[in-house]
């Protein structure tokens, strides 16, 4: 029996590449295929994932793409992100934009920082601002307050609404106080009640029968046992001699 050459390669064909070699790409592949697998050369068209591109991408991909290889989004609507944009940006976020971790990216509202801006600003911030990285004052702090975040409180007892512990700005203590947070009370034989805001020296001096840097050290007579007895002794044999003469 004779066979034609077109049924000869038709043979071959067949049985090199099989039958898919005469079946047609799926629909979804961008240009070709494999012509023994079947396998899109060229990715997929928009909105569909996978060898075939037989999947269809999650509907809230922006621009209907996403990852051939695992269908997960290449980008997210504004105020979304996650692998199918499944989750919100923090309402905190500037712009509510974030990056694939949910990162804000423009920085946060006032009031907010951290990397999701879900962190509150010191309420001592002046004007309610502070960096987004580690929550420090953009302005400084506000009157009554101090501290790297503005977040402690100053003593009622400094002489200044703006005075800090001296460790920051050598605060001063209104009459009658000193130390760190003005929180020490002078000596009360300080003239005047004055004393120097960092040491609890009286400065004006002190108040009568009173010495020392802190006025802590009496200048009346101290009487010793001992003396005492002697002037008694004294007196008693001042007497007799008295008597005596008599």
């Amino acid at each position: 029996m004779t066979v034609s050459l077109h049924v000869l390669i038709l043979m071959i064909t067949l049985a090199i590449y099989g039958l898919r070699s005469f079946q047609t790409c799926p629909e979804f592949c961008s240009t070709s295929c494999n012509q023994t697998s079947g396998i899109c050369n060229q990715g997929c068209r928009t909105n569909a994932w996978g060898l075939y591109c037989e999947r269809k991408c999650p509907d809230l991909c922006y621009g209907s793409t996403c990852s051939q290889s695992n269908g997960s989004c290449l980008y997210c609507p504004s105020g979304r992100w996650g692998k199918h944009c499944e989750n919100y940006c923090s309402v905190f976020c500037s712009k509510l934009s974030c990056d694939d971790k949910g990162g804000c990216i423009n920085g946060c509202t006032n009031g907010r920082y951290g990397i999701s801006c879900l962190e509150k600003c010191s309420p001592g911030c002046f004007g309610d601002l502070c960096y987004q990285k580690d929550g420090t004052c953009v302005n400084g702090c506000k009157e009554h307050y101090h501290g790297l975040k503005c977040e402690k409180r100053n003593n009622s007892n400094c002489q200044q609404p703006t005075c800090r512990n001296q460790s920051d700005a050598g605060g001063i203590c209104c009459a009658g106080f000193f130390g760190e947070l003005c929180s020490k009370i002078c000596s009360p034989y300080c003239l005047n009640n004055v004393c120097d805001s960092k040491d609890g020296n009286c400065t004006q001096g002190c108040k009568s029968e009173w010495t020392g840097k802190k006025c802590d050290g009496t200048i009346r007579l101290q009487t010793h046992p001992q003396t005492l007895f002697q002037v008694l002794l004294c007196k008693q044999q001042w007497f007799q001699f008295l008597e005596r003469m008599n």
